[in-house]
């Protein structure tokens, strides 16, 4: 008995007509339907095919036709209600040509793909989005170089790796496994011969195992001497800037170590011994190594790892060197001569070598408080004994320490910089921080206004209500708002990113510590008048007022409602 049933052209082939139709744009819809009635004409299957392809391309041109006109149209809107932004209630339509929109938003996205606004972006969020303080277990960067090192165990990797971690124990683990595979690598003993570097109260000094291996491989070095005098005086820990800023006085602590005699050789070891170097062209080195050999172009990498660095302990050197002046004083009034001399010489040996090293702000700014000191009565002193000649060099000394003295030393510190210039850079970093949330608050009020827009798309104008007046002005004001809250980010970071970019390179262009550290905290810091944005009660208390001041109009506006409808 021969069978009734349809051929495969006759059973799918309606079926991909009946979808043409419907994705067939509305304005030429009946030229769709007109494919749709003529298909059953088809007899064979290559005539149905040839059918369908032909239906496919004209509804493709006819779609090409429909995107180009409604480029021309606002968001949301058809060719029916292409005259709604001229009735009297415009302002609950969108007004901006698509064209144009998508114009905008292209360049605005262009703008914030570039690696440098990527780079001030993660920063915003690392700053105001991450747990308070540093935690680079947090950064994008870091999490990549941690997986690279699962895999390779590069000794340079695991040493900034050490740096970076916030555990004491992985520290001293990725620090050892470094110098073991590289012995170049024994100074980060020394950079992290106090550790935690963040709490006062639980830090302990390196191992004896580990700080004999240190000065065996690096004996002449003063800064070593200087770390085995803290050792011994165990002094208790102060902010790096505190130590700065506290007036000079002379306290009795140091006068007590100094009938120490293992201290007192120490730190006579220290401030005679043939250099000093307290290994900070090694840590640049490092940062700029990692970060070329594994492109992690992270400039928030060398601020952390800089800023966190290990310095000597600044009120030791001083109250030794108030110890040397007591001592300097006596002698003179004992007409001792040529043994005042020779102290005075050697706190002005001292001052010469950390002056030398050059790279160490807090550093060099102690060189210059001793050095002068000493310079200063040194001089008469080879002018009593006829000595001229040496005398003119510690004057030369004297006043090449006067000229660098302001605003070069420390201009990147608050407390030393000028104000203006200070001002200049918190106040970048205020536009930067505005810019960035800016970025971040417009694109999901865009996506809302636009959900809203294209929704209510076939509701009449007369019947559109305040939700539409705003979700209209934002369609239509938030292109242009991303736009220059973009361009705003890239001019103003733009030119701090060069400075970054620089450091993190290698060569003789490379720009200095200083420079860089000045431009790698400008997207964290804010003008002292306004710095209250950062404090996340301000947040709290910005969010609960915008929240009450939106209850208080929606409750206004249901109570003239009601008195209306009365």
């Amino acid at each position: 008995m021969p069978t009734t049933a349809p051929k495969p052209n006759q059973q799918f082939a309606p079926r991909i007509a009946r979808a043409i139709v419907r994705i067939w744009p509305a304005q030429s819809r009946e030229w769709g339907q007109a494919f749709a009635a003529e298909l059953p004409a088809a007899q064979t299957a290559g005539t149905t095919v040839t059918w369908l392809i032909g239906g496919l391309m004209l509804l493709l041109r006819e779609w090409l036709k429909h995107a180009w006109r409604s480029l021309g149209r606002p968001v949301g809107s058809t060719a029916s209600d292409a005259s709604a932004a001229f009735t009297p209630r415009y302002s609950r339509t969108p007004r901006m040509p698509l064209w144009l929109m998508l114009t905008l938003t292209l360049c605005s996205i262009a703008i914030l793909l570039h690696p440098e606004v990527r780079q001030v972006l993660r920063n915003l969020s690392y700053e105001y989005s991450s747990e308070p303080g540093w935690n680079p277990d947090q950064w994008s960067s870091v999490k990549r170089l941690r997986k690279i090192s699962k895999s390779n165990r590069d000794p340079q990797l695991l040493a900034l790796l050490s740096l970076l971690s916030k555990n004491v124990d992985e520290q001293l683990a990725l620090s050892d496994e470094a110098i073991n595979k590289d012995p170049s690598l024994t100074w980060l003993d020394y950079q992290q011969s106090l550790l935690p570097a963040n709490s006062s109260s639980a830090q302990t000094y390196l191992s004896k195992e580990r700080f004999a291996r240190l000065q065996q491989w690096d004996p002449n070095n003063g800064v070593l001497h200087l770390l085995a005098a803290e050792t011994l005086a165990y002094p208790p820990r102060v902010e790096p800037l505190d130590m700065l800023i506290r007036r000079k006085s002379k306290t009795s602590r140091e006068k007590a170590l100094i009938d120490n005699p293992q201290w007192a050789s120490a730190m006579h070891a220290a401030f005679t011994a043939p250099h000093y170097d307290s290994y900070v062209l090694q840590l640049v080195e490092l940062i700029r190594n990692v970060s070329s050999r594994f492109s992690v172009q992270d400039p928030e990498i060398g601020l952390y790892v800089l800023s966190m660095r290990r310095i000597v302990h600044i009120d030791l050197l001083r109250g030794y060197a108030d110890v040397l002046t007591d001592r300097v004083a006596s002698l003179e009034a004992a007409g001792k001569t040529n043994e005042a001399i020779a102290t005075y010489s050697e706190m002005l040996h001292f001052a010469q070598q950390i002056s030398l090293d050059g790279k160490a702000p807090f550093e060099q700014y102690l060189a210059q408080q001793i050095g002068e000191e000493a310079a200063t009565r040194l001089a008469p002193l080879y002018d009593s004994r006829g000595r001229s000649e040496e005398a003119s060099l510690i004057r030369f000394q004297l006043e090449k320490w006067k000229a660098e003295r302001d605003p070069k030393i420390l201009r990147y510190v608050p407390l030393h910089y000028r104000w203006s210039q200070w001002n200049s850079l918190a106040w970048s970093g205020l536009i930067i921080t505005v810019a960035g949330f800016a970025v971040s608050l417009i694109m999901p009020v865009t996506f809302i206004a636009l959900f809203i827009v294209v929704r209510r798309r076939k509701t009449p104008p007369e019947l559109r209500g305040p939700a539409d007046f705003w979700a209209s002005l934002c369609a239509d004001s938030a292109p242009w708002l991303s736009l220059a809250s973009s361009v705003l980010l890239y001019v103003t970071y733009h030119p701090y990113a060069r400075i970054c970019s620089a450091f993190l390179k290698e060569g003789d262009t490379s720009t200095g510590i200083e420079s860089f550290l000045s431009a790698a905290m400008v997207p964290a810091i804010l003008p002292d008048d306004v710095g209250f944005i950062s404090d996340p009660y301000f947040h709290w208390v910005g969010i609960t007022t915008a929240l009450g001041v939106l209850l208080v109009f929606f409750l206004w506006r249901m109570i003239l409602r009601s008195k209306h409808s009365v």
